[in-house]
């Protein structure tokens, strides 16, 4: 395929392990292999990166980051932001740009105003769940209608979007998610239960791990494994040795390959109080693990349906999740059956089929 955008610019605000920064890895990753000329700019200073990014992709951290001692200060370093993003876009000239996140998503279109390129944004979580604050919420109802196209991965995203931007800017792009090198065989003896995540409020790992104390009292062979790292480390550390759990808790940190453990659990948990598209939710999914998610927000509802692709539990109903937690550990049946079906839910969202729809927002011929 010949694209007609032979520079693009993804704008992030860093490229640690969340769920945005791996689509950025993805994507970035896809285009240089099409020989697009690709470069990721972030606003941090570009410290850390948590995913292997193709090695023709270039990197342009801004180091424009950092708490603000005041309101006052907070505007003049949001000014400073503007400039410097557009500084960057100006010297980049890129026919396209992509802003990933909602606050960044606002820099990008204030700063690219009346620049020659194509503006799209990529909204990674729902905005009726998701607040970036009193005056960022407004914001984002005020500039968003003013990029080219606003993107986002659920359809329910997309519902909440189109009440302050056109529906025809509007687009669903589903999360890519890679197939497995080789056929995974679910390890029907494992006994592990893994749940992939920052360490956030947002996840609602307190709630799995007051479940999984109540599941462990009659499942007492079995383990939980946490991947991810955030500010809630300390907190969920102590709550599993207040509720007696924390020589069956493993707090595993960030996992640069976190394949292995979707190879070795036994199933998938998504206890989270709001969610958008969860990339660990779908590569999980396209390991053929079982999964449990709950009913907290429209876009894991949009892949999992209970008892048919998956388990879905109230949100933060620590005793309904104890059940569910126990119905896989005690029928290997559902779980292969769970398993299975909930794979082929992911048709749409393999590399080819994602590229397509990006290509399609994008204008590529």
């Amino acid at each position: 395929m010949t694209s007609n955008w032979p520079k693009i610019a993804l704008l992030i605000s860093d490229l640690g392990g969340g769920g945005a920064q791996r689509v950025v890895c993805h994507l970035s990753r896809a285009w240089a292999q099409q020989g697009v000329d690709v470069t990721v700019v972030t606003l941090d200073g570009g410290v850390s990166k948590a995913y292997d990014f193709h090695p023709d992709v270039t990197f342009m951290p801004l180091n424009i980051t950092g708490d603000s001692s005041s309101a006052l200060d907070g505007v003049l370093s949001n000014i400073r932001r503007l400039r410097a993003v557009r500084k960057a876009l100006k010297f980049l000239k890129p026919e396209a740009v992509i802003s990933f996140i909602g606050t960044t998503n606002i820099l990008a279109v204030l700063a690219s105003r009346g620049l020659p390129m194509r503006l799209v944004i990529s909204e990674r979580n729902d905005p009726a769940r998701q607040s970036l604050g009193r005056a960022w919420n407004l914001l984002r109802c005020v500039v968003y209608r003013y990029a080219d196209r606003v993107t986002a991965n659920t359809q329910g995203a997309v519902a909440t979007l189109s009440t302050y931007v056109p529906r025809e800017k509007l687009a669903c792009i589903p999360n890519p998610v890679p197939k497995p090198e080789t056929a995974i065989a679910q390890p029907m003896n494992s006994r592990i239960i893994l749940a992939v995540g920052r360490l956030h409020r947002q996840k609602a790992f307190d709630v799995l791990i007051k479940a999984f104390a109540i599941f462990s009292k009659q499942h007492k062979a079995w383990r939980l494994e946490i991947a991810g790292t955030g500010e809630e480390r300390d907190s969920l550390v102590a709550l599993a040795n207040e509720r007696g759990v924390s020589d069956r808790v493993d707090f595993l940190g960030h996992v640069d390959n976190v394949t292995d453990c979707f190879r070795r659990a036994a199933f998938f948990v998504l206890p989270s109080r709001h969610e958008g598209q969860p990339n660990a939710l779908l590569e999980a999914m396209m390991f053929g693990l079982p999964v449990i998610v709950t009913d907290s927000s429209p876009g894991p509802l949009e892949y999992v349906s209970d008892r048919i692709s998956g388990l879905v539990t109230p949100v933060e109903d620590v005793e309904k999740l104890a059940e569910a937690l126990s119905a896989y550990a005690d029928d290997p049946i559902l779980r292969q059956k769970m398993g299975d079906n909930g794979r082929d839910k992911l048709g749409d969202n393999d590399i080819s089929s994602v590229m397509k729809k990006w290509d399609e927002v994008l204008d590529f011929q």
